[in-house]
């Protein structure tokens, strides 16, 4: 059956839409268990999806996660992006890519986008994320409770919690394998030194 519907669940099941829409919401409002497990029955045996978006309307909450990198191609920003889509695909959330160097777009759009999508959290590397943008998640964190996370290398006056790769760890590393196996001469090749 398509667009099956809370109310095509409550006429199949001779219960009220009130009842079915507690059942499938997962509300902790008490139901009988034979009337919960009627209800489940019954939305399995006509392949019930809930309407994540219209459950997001009416409730005002989202179970969708902003990710923002600057772009996707990059084996680093490219691993990060499959991770967290890897742990959210086994929870309630989703997740939505923001790519900022694509854009173009002054950060207050994306930010209004944001609003706009109702979600439920933001997390972004600190790449995506010039004062200016920090300043309006800021806002947004304040005024609204957004959760915002950030992650890659670590900006102290940045307020957000955060998820960092320690760079100086890792060249560390590198450099002690290099030697370890007699090199003495090593050049080193970086982007901006603040990476």
């Amino acid at each position: 059956m398509s667009n099956v519907t809370i109310t095509g669940i409550a006429k199949e099941t001779n219960l009220s839409t009130a009842t079915v829409s507690r059942v499938l919401s997962g509300s902790d409002y008490p139901v009988k268990l034979e009337t919960r497990k009627k209800i489940m029955d019954a939305a399995e045996k006509v392949g019930y999806v809930p309407n994540m978006l219209a459950r997001g309307l009416k409730t005002r909450h989202s179970n969708e996660i902003a990710v923002i990198v600057p772009y996707i191609h990059y084996p680093f920003f490219y691993s990060i992006v499959t991770g967290i889509e890897t742990v959210l695909a086994k929870s309630a959330f989703n997740m939505s890519l923001h790519l900022t160097r694509s854009l173009n777009a002054p950060p207050d759009s994306l930010a209004s986008r944001l609003v706009g999508n109702m979600v439920a959290g933001v997390i972004i590397t600190t790449d995506s994320m010039p004062q200016n943008f920090y300043n309006v998640l800021l806002g947004l964190n304040q005024k609204n409770g957004l959760p915002v996370i950030t992650m890659d290398y670590e900006l102290k006056e940045y307020q957000f919690p955060g998820v960092y790769f320690d760079y100086f760890a890792g060249a560390k590393m590198a450099l002690e394998y290099l030697f370890d196996k007699g090199h003495r001469q090593i050049a080193f090749a970086s982007c901006p030194i603040t990476h």
